[in-house]
């Protein structure tokens, strides 16, 4: 209940906030609709399992030129845990700040969506930092999402509840975030080379308790046969030992907007003052366009931590 009051609360900020301009704009609402479902074979065991990875269900509202506004229920079924959240819940207003757009709600978190524009292939297996647990896709908070003058990149910068978006607990004890994404484009000679760095706090609790902290960055070159990236966070909670992931990835686009070669492999340290804890994860396979909304794609999978799988997983996406 409290979910839909925040929706509805910031719908009537956004449609009063702007209504005074004295200018005409024609109403957009389309919907915002994405299905993940998988079938993975495990190879050594010799079974399967059919998984809705994801059905995410709502709609984008744009009621001028400079607000909009979304709010998106995210459903998971995998067989054994069902649930149902509104992941997000934000409106966006232009023009507020030159060259960038303020963003209040259950938002995106600055991170994780941004390196899903890398790694294209959610639809199989999350980037690192989510896959690892290391940091949250949404949360309730501020934000502002910019660019950097002459095409240098852009920045996010956010200020969270810290909670993310699928627990139901009182919010008074938590610890606060504050995120900060830099994105960097300065070789021009170079198109598609990007760094990015990101920087999060979560603040102590309320009643007391260690800071925790996370960086990295991701080193990209993106053109039109190749995605290549490599990546590094750590995350660690006080004096504790932190926890590492680091990737490497590419793509091959065979034929573009068409058919995908991809493969990629994460070292996951999950705590670097133990020792022989490191788990690898690779991930190859192709991907195919049926139509521009809709894809397919087969990948082979190897995780290896205390044990080491195999398995096959065909995955299919569908947008509108």
């Amino acid at each position: 209940m409290r979910k839909i009051i925040v929706i509805l609360v910031l719908l009537v900020f956004s449609l009063n906030a702007f209504a005074a301009d004295g200018k005409v704009f024609k109403l957009s609402i389309k919907p915002d609709m994405t299905m993940f479902f998988n079938y993975g074979l495990d190879l050594d065991e010799n079974t399967n399992l059919f998984e809705l990875g994801r059905m995410y269900l709502g709609l984008k509202v744009k009621p001028t030129k400079n607000v909009a506004f979304r709010a998106t229920l995210d459903v998971k079924y995998d067989g054994s845990v069902k649930g149902a959240y509104f992941k997000y819940a934000y409106a966006e207003v232009k023009k507020l700040i030159p060259m960038s757009k303020f963003i209040f709600g259950q938002q995106k978190t600055g991170l994780i969506d941004f390196n899903q524009k890398i790694w294209k292939y959610r639809e199989l297996v999350k980037v690192p930092v989510d896959l690892a647990k290391l940091d949250t896709s949404a949360d309730m908070g501020l934000a502002i999402d910019g660019k950097l003058p002459a095409g240098m990149g852009g920045f996010h910068v956010g200020f969270f509840a810290g909670e993310g978006y699928k627990k139901d607990t009182t919010e008074e004890d938590k610890a606060k975030a504050f995120s900060f994404r830099l994105n960097l484009t300065p070789v021009k000679t170079i198109k598609g080379l990007m760094l990015t760095g990101y920087y999060k706090l979560w603040a102590a609790s309320v009643s007391g308790g260690d800071s925790t902290s996370m960086f990295g960055a991701i080193l990209s070159l993106k053109c039109k046969m190749l995605t290549i990236a490599g990546e590094y966070f750590s995350k660690a909670t006080g004096d504790a030992g932190a926890e590492t992931v680091s990737s490497l990835y590419a793509s091959f686009h065979a034929v573009p907007k068409l058919l995908d070669i991809f493969g990629r492999v994460d070292f996951n340290d999950h705590d670097t003052d133990v020792d022989f804890d490191l788990q690898t994860n690779l991930y190859v396979g192709l991907k195919y366009w049926i139509a521009k909304k809709t894809s397919m794609g087969l990948a082979y999978v190897r995780v290896a931590a205390t044990d080491i799988s195999h398995g096959l997983n065909l995955f299919f996406k569908q947008s509108f």
